[in-house]
This record gives structure tokens, sequence and C-alpha cells, in this order.
């Protein structure tokens, strides 16, 4: 895959030379830039499946992905304490009391569900900085295509790659350090209730949120920047890192995921589309959300 910028060959020479920003031809596409926005652009013209990375570098992607990992860890911290705040309104609350709250299986399924809009507030971002608040169809800007296949083909691979993964991730604790419990073990064994809020989250809003970020923005902002190896590498330990605390101790798990970050990031790369990697997310974590909700009955 190529990722070199190459000007149109009709580009002005003024505005070849003139030090400021440039249309750029992505895939035989012309995107528009600031110093000309009202070049005609035929957004047709390119093969579905040919990957397509705009003029976004990789500070936009690392500013995206710092605004959701913001925004995941302070929008359901809000609403938690919110609800705290809300109850100690209602009847005066003890310290002892706050605290009895904010372990309580309320709030751990407050706190998951509130995920949710986080994981929509990130969505919403991700199609303003990829489609420049819309100049850009999102289908071109974000890689909104199967990659010239059937979906049906990347559910099968899919579902291959997943069981594939299960294998591996059955084995790695005989070589690889697994800490027994943890805070997150502890969340859902507090109720099913909470089972129920993870697995909704992590298989409905995550997959788009997270493959929206890290095979989106920042893939193609550092792409744009650095190139494909060094974007394959910096994605696959960003994606795998913000996860250890979630993990921590979990060192076979957690290795397991960087397997399946570097998958889905190749996946990106070689198809240049976002719903193949959306697809396998969703079956991953889909698989595993069903198996917390059977193994804790």
């Amino acid at each position: 895959m190529d990722y070199e910028h190459e000007l149109p060959s009709d580009q002005d020479p003024d505005e070849r030379t003139s030090g400021q920003p440039t249309s750029v031809n992505y895939s035989n596409q012309v995107i528009a830039s600031s110093s000309n926005p009202e070049r005609s652009v035929d957004w047709a013209a390119a093969p579905e499946a040919e990957p397509v990375y705009r003029a976004w570098g990789a500070g936009a992607g690392i500013s995206v992905w710092l605004i959701s990992v913001a925004l995941t860890l302070l929008i359901p911290l809000l609403v938690v304490l919110g609800w705290v705040a809300f109850r100690a309104v209602r009847a005066p609350l003890t310290d002892q009391a706050v605290q009895e709250l904010l372990q309580s299986r309320s709030a751990s399924v407050l706190l998951v569900s509130a995920t949710f809009p986080a994981h929509v507030a990130i969505v919403v971002i991700c199609w303003a900085v990829a489609t420049r608040m819309g100049r850009v169809p999102f289908r071109t800007a974000i890689g909104w295509n199967w990659a010239n296949r059937r979906p049906l083909y990347w559910l099968g691979l899919s579902v291959l790659l997943v069981f594939a993964l299960e294998i591996v991730a059955y084995l790695l604790p005989q070589f690889i350090p697994e800490k027994q419990g943890g805070s997150f073990e502890e969340m859902l064994n507090k109720g099913l209730a909470v089972r129920v809020a993870v697995a909704i989250v992590a298989t409905i809003s995550a997959p788009f949120a997270e493959e929206f970020v890290y095979r989106g923005l920042l893939f193609s902002g550092l792409a744009y920047s650095f190139g494909k190896s060094a974007a394959i590498a910096l994605v696959t330990l960003i994606f795998t890192g913000v996860h250890v605390f979630q993990y921590y101790g979990h060192w076979a798990s957690i290795t397991a995921l960087a397997i399946l970050s570097l998958i889905l990031t190749l996946m990106r790369d070689r198809t240049g589309a976002i719903l193949p990697c959306i697809v396998l997310h969703l079956i991953n974590n889909a698989v595993q959300s069903v198996g917390v909700l059977i193994s804790r009955g």
C-alpha cells in the first residue's frame, strides 16, 4: 500500500510551490484543501477497496485519541458522582454511606451504562474531524465499505479469526502469568445487571467507537505522518496500553488483546476499509460477553 502523497497533475504550478496547504490525491480522489475549497470532487471515481488516507496527520489523530480517552473516563465518572449528589440532596449521607454507594451494584451499572453516551460522543467527534464537519462524504472519509467483498465473507473470516484467538487465549496462560481476580472481575461479580450492561456496551457501542478512533483517525493520521509500518506498531501498542489498567496483572489476556489489535490494524491497512474491522471487533467482544454471562450464571 502506498502512502505517498501526490499532487494532482492538474494543479496550478503556483499552488505547488506556494508553501500553502494543497489538495492531495488519494486513490484518484481529490480532496479540496483550505487554499482551494471550491475544487470539484469526484468521490465515485475511486475503487471501493482502495485505502484512502486524508489530509489529517498524527497531531489530529492523537488529539482525537486523547479526547476519546478523556470522554470514556470522565462521562461515566460524572454520571456516578451526579447520582451520588442527587441521593445526598434527598437525604444527608455520611462518608461511609457515600463509600457504600460508590461500591454498590447500582453505581457499577451506572458507570458501565454511561460509557454508551461517551462512545456516541466519540463517534460524533470522529465524524466531525474525518468529514471536516460534513464537507467530505463520511463513507469516503472513514473508509466505510467492505473492500469489494460481500459482508458474509468478512463475517465468516471474523468467526474463524475469533475461534483462532480463543485457542491462543486458552494456551497463553501456560506461558504468561495470569492473575486471578482484580477490580474488573470484582465489578462483574456484583450481579447480573452489571454483566448485562458490560455485554451491551462491549458489543454494541465499543466496536464502533474504538475502531473509528484507533483504526480510523489515529491509524490514518500516523500513517500519513510516519508511514504504515510505524502506524501499525504504534496503534497496536496504544490500543493495548489503554486496556492495561483494566486488565492489570492479567498478562496473558493483555497479550491476547495485543494480538487482536495487531490483526485489526493489519486488516485496516490491507483493505483500507473500516467495516471489516468493526465486524471482527464486534464478534470478538460478543463472544467474550457471552462467556462472561454464561460462566457467572
